[in-house]
Formats: structure tokens, sequence, C-alpha cells
């Protein structure tokens, strides 16, 4: 296959970090959910240790009452519970709290907005980001007032979110301008954590809350009735329904600054990488009528070549390299297109027949994922065989390594549990523990001569 002149930005040497569920990072002094100062000092040992990146979970804004990162209200800004707040006098029972900690967060936020001098970082922050980003600060206030799902508000707001945001800024500026700082200060704590040398890989979920942000500012380009799921196959016998909002491949070809573009190049700020969930939706997408089921569903083609133009502009413009989730179901030939664009595939030692000694360099390697049970033995003998694979790019799970015996998800389960277990230890615990360590020491063989 001849190589395109244009491509994404390579990881330039064999690197070793871990993988992380941002939430998950509990400290001694945190609001109830982990945080990016948690991260920081996470960051800040591991790039000690000679680790060049964290892959977090998804760092985008939910809704109130929403557990998954994978089912934001927008992929193109970031959840409130990203920063560090007030510590909670409630007793964590293992299980996160987002609810409580956004509140308590709220409240010091909102104080702390209003008591800011003026600083030309954030007004160039809000002006860099422009409409969409008032249009999101609208959106929270209106949402906060008439509920999170904009299909159930009054028509003249459901069906002009421009001039809904108008509105709102007219009339309410000051609570407007609280989501604005919001942003900004989470922009400015990552940029706090890529400084420690070990920056974030951003996980951008495959799709967005129908009733959220992204699918109100951009509902032209949106498919009725539709959600994004995927069919039967080994892993899940009924197949999914994910339950997400569909746009559409046609709009997505020729929309300019869209939903797509926005949430890469946000998540490419202070980054070292990006990892694009179920990369497959760029060549296609399993549509699952809404009520009717996944035997009901079927594949609709997307803009390969298209969107795969937009991901390598963004690459070479924020300067991270790509990763694309292509587990599960993957059609003849997306691999070698991927690879033509120098996108990292994903290679998991439990999916694999063959040993890491022989996968392929343009890969990230890891040994375990968020939907399934942590390792139980084996953990320094898979971990020294990631170090000494050919990958371009190598993760330690912090589940594997703590020797957690609950995964994250427990994907097609309602179960309480998903998306808000915490570790065993806090993160101040963590970088003194001596399984983190031993591990460390197994992946920095990649550096060594």
């Amino acid at each position: 296959m001849p190589r395109p002149r244009t491509t994404c930005v390579r990881p330039d040497r064999r690197q070793w970090g871990w993988a992380a569920q941002l939430y998950s990072l509990r400290s001694e002094t945190d609001s109830g959910v982990g945080d990016l100062a948690s991260l920081r000092t996470l960051s800040e040992w591991s790039a000690a240790q000679g680790a060049s990146f964290v892959l977090v979970s998804p760092l985008h804004a939910l809704a109130p009452g929403s557990e998954s990162p994978y089912y934001p209200t927008s992929r193109c800004f970031r959840d409130i519970n990203c920063l560090a707040g007030p510590a909670s006098d409630s007793a964590r029972d293992g299980l996160v709290d987002r609810g409580s900690a956004r509140a308590l967060k709220l409240s010091h936020i909102g104080a702390a907005a209003a008591e800011a001098p003026r600083s030309t970082a954030r007004a160039e922050f809000i002006d860099e980001h422009g409409e969409l980003l008032r249009g999101f600060a609208a959106f929270e206030v209106l949402a906060a007032k008439l509920g999170w799902d904009h299909r159930e508000w009054p028509e003249e707001l459901q069906k002009s979110p421009r001039t809904a945001a108008e509105r709102v800024w007219a009339d309410a500026p000051e609570d407007a301008a609280v989501s604005c700082f919001i942003q900004w200060q989470v922009d400015v704590a990552l940029q706090d954590v890529a400084s420690t040398g070990c920056a974030l890989v951003n996980d951008i979920a495959v799709g967005v809350d129908p009733g959220g942000f992204d699918a109100w500012w951009w509902q032209e380009g949106v498919v009725p009735g539709m959600s994004v799921g995927a069919p039967p196959d080994g892993f899940n016998a009924d197949g999914q329904d994910w339950g997400v909002a569909v746009f559409d491949p046609d709009w997505l070809r020729t929309v300019e600054d869209g939903p797509l573009e926005r949430a890469w190049t946000v998540a490419g700020r202070h980054a070292a990488g990006l990892r694009i969930d179920h990369v497959m939706g760029l060549s296609r997408l399993f549509w699952v009528p809404v009520g009717g089921g996944t035997a009901s569903g079927r594949y609709v083609t997307y803009p390969l070549d298209d969107l795969l133009q937009k991901l390598v502009a963004v690459s070479r413009n924020t300067r991270t390299w790509i990763v694309g989730e292509d587990l599960g179901t993957v059609e003849e030939g997306l691999r070698p297109r991927l690879a033509a664009v120098d996108i990292l595939s994903t290679k998991v030692i439990r999916f694999e027949q063959d040993p890491p000694a022989v996968w392929p360099e343009l890969a990230l390697g890891t040994a375990s994922t968020h939907d399934l049970p942590p390792l139980s033995q084996g953990v320094d003998e898979a971990h020294r065989a990631l170090a000494e694979s050919p990958c371009l790019v190598v993760a330690a799970t912090l589940e594997d390594t703590l020797g957690v015996t609950e995964p994250p998800n427990r994907p097609g389960i309602d179960d309480a549990r998903n998306w808000r277990q915490s570790l065993p230890v806090t993160v101040e615990e963590l970088v003194r523990h001596p399984r983190l360590q031993t591990t460390a020491d197994l992946m920095h063989l990649r550096s060594r001569p």
C-alpha cells in the first residue's frame, strides 16, 4: 500500500505509561472522586520512574446523574469533577459519589469565579474556544433549570440553540461565566499535569448523550430514532446498544469545525496522545433503532478518507500521536488503512494468540482493558513481556498492578459499581506502593540500552 504523504504524529521513541481511571484515584483530601490533582501526584512520581504518559478514562463533561465517562453530554468540554475541590467529610465506601462531589465543587468554584480578578489568560482561553464555549455555558445554565435532556425543553429553546445561548448570556451572564471559568481551570490543571513530563493520553468516547450539549448544538447532524451499538460477537452474544446519538455520515464529511474535530482538538491540548474509542466508527457504525434491539441493527458506512484526513490534521496541529481502539468486529482492510496514516493499533495480551514479542511496532500494547477482570496471576510476566515487545507504546493498568479483583466496567450489565470503583489505596500510598515500583522497574526495561 502506498504511504500517504501526510500522516499522524508518531511517538518519538519506545515508551511506557499507566492506564488509569481518573475517578478511581482517591486521595486523602479529595471531594469524593478522583481528580487532576491526584493525577498530578501520580504523573510526577511516574515521570521520575521513566514513564511518559498516563492513559486516562474520558474526561468529557457529564450530566448530573451520569456515571459512565463514555456517555457524555459533550466530548468538547471537560467534567467539573476533573477539578480538585474541598475535602469531603463523607466516608467513601469504595464507590465514588460524583453527584455529591459535583455539588460541593460547584458551590466552591462558583464563589471562586465571582472573586477571581480579571485575567488575560482566562480571556484568551474563552476567546479561543469562542461561540462553542459560550453555547456550552448557556446549555449548562438552561439545563440546571429545565433538566439535562434538551429534548424535553420548550421548543424555542430546544430547536434554536444559538438564539437560546444569546438569550442566556443577555439574561444571566454571571451564571454562564461560571461554566467558562470551570473549563479554563481544568485546562490550567491539565497543563500542570503535562509539566511533570508524564502527560495524558486522552480517551475519546464513541458517542454522546442524545439529550446533551453536543446533540443540541449540532442537532442538524443528528439522525433521529437511532443509536450506536455493536452486533453480537464473541465478547457479547446479545450485541450492544450504547444509547448514544448518531451523527449523519454525509453531514460529518462536509461540516466544518464539527463535533469530531472539536472533540479531538480539545483532547489534544496539553496531551501526549489521543485514544479513539471504537476507531471502527471512522469507517462504519452499527446503527440500532431506538427501542428496536440489536437484532434490527445494521451497519452504515462512514467517510473514512475524509475523517482520517481531519484526524491527521488534528494530530499534526496538536502534536499528539493517535491510538485506535480496534478491538471487536473490525472490517477487513481497515487496520492497514489506519496503519498507513500512522494510527497505532491496540494489542491486548488476553485477546492475542501471538506473544507480545511478535506484535507490530505501530501499536499500543497492554495486558487488560477496563471491560475485563484484572489479571489474577502472572502480572509481572505480562508486564515484562510488554516491556520487551516491539510496540512503540505499552501501558500497565493500575488495577492489574494492585491486584484489584473487579473490572471498572461490566459491559451490558446494569451494575451500580460500573465506573464508580475507587482504587484500594490512596494516591499518596500508591506512589509508595511496592507493587507499583516493581511494575515501574519492569517497564523501565524499555529505556535501557
